[in-house]
């Protein structure tokens, strides 16, 4: 009985150290028919923000969103980490100073946000985003059943990629880690999309053409493509509004005026 009683309170005092240390976060969470679910999280930054947890839409600010989306991505980073990767290694003291109170002013938003709106999910709030004092970073994603489309748009490839990709990652974001993900995914996509376009059908290929003007409205290829279908779908309207904006285009820029043959039921 006293090997009993000490070893309970042994247990007790090790989860004590492991709490302190920030190494335990405890975690309520929904229990289905066969055992523990994880909570769902939705992020899309793609084109537009939303965050929906447990099919429940959260209004986040833009920045504590992005703060989300990178914890998604990486799943852990120390505090060093995170500044350089939001502001660049050549930041100066006082920039990084500032910066990591908007972080830490960020976190606060997120555990406080999550927490009012499902206090069922966390039994310690302070430690929803976990810190680990012993590796000094902090760590995410393990919390929940996650969805992101960016992270999923990084590992997919071909006509499946044009499918998913919705529009510039987090356009709004200036952060240095921000816009080298958006710059990767946004070449990923148009890769992509001018090696498949040609065999979808004309309905979903002018729908992945005006997407790739949306990114890049030079792109020549993609207005003749764009022109071409409307007249083979018999939009002549449709077709030589299209030259019209491509040629307005091509004035702003400076370019040479853009010539396209249309045929003869589609006059100039």
């Amino acid at each position: 009985m006293h090997n009993y009683a000490f070893r309970i309170a042994f247990c007790i005092t090790a989860r004590n150290k492991l709490r302190d240390k920030g190494l335990l976060v405890e975690v309520k969470w929904t229990h289905g028919s066969s055992g523990p679910v994880k909570p769902k999280l939705e992020i899309l930054a793609l084109g537009r923000y939303r965050v929906v947890l447990n099919d429940e839409t959260h209004d986040l600010p833009d920045d504590a969103i992005e703060l989300l989306a990178y914890l998604a991505l990486h799943s852990e980073k120390s505090i060093e980490e995170m500044l350089n990767d939001f502001a660049g290694l050549d930041s100066s003291l006082i920039e990084r100073a500032k910066l990591k109170k908007r972080l830490e002013y960020r976190f606060t938003v997120l555990r406080e946000k999550f927490w009012a709106c499902s206090p069922d999910l966390v039994a310690n709030k302070n430690g929803f985003f976990a810190f680990d004092k012993k590796t000094g970073k902090y760590h995410f994603g393990n919390l929940f059943s996650l969805r992101f489309d960016a992270k999923l748009c990084q590992h997919l490839r071909s006509e499946t990629l044009v499918d998913h990709y919705r529009g510039r990652f987090l356009a709004k974001s200036e952060s240095v880690w921000a816009t080298s993900l958006a710059d990767q995914l946004e070449q990923q996509f148009l890769t992509a999309a001018h090696e498949h376009v040609n065999d979808l059908e004309t309905a979903e290929a002018i729908r992945v053409y005006e997407k790739i003007l949306e990114l890049n409205e030079t792109d020549e290829t993609a207005w003749t493509g764009l022109i071409q279908r409307y007249v083979s779908d018999g939009q002549e309207q449709q077709a030589k509004w299209t030259f019209k904006r491509w040629q307005n285009m091509a004035l702003e820029f400076g370019f040479d005026p853009p010539s396209f043959v249309f045929p003869n039921a589609v006059p100039q």
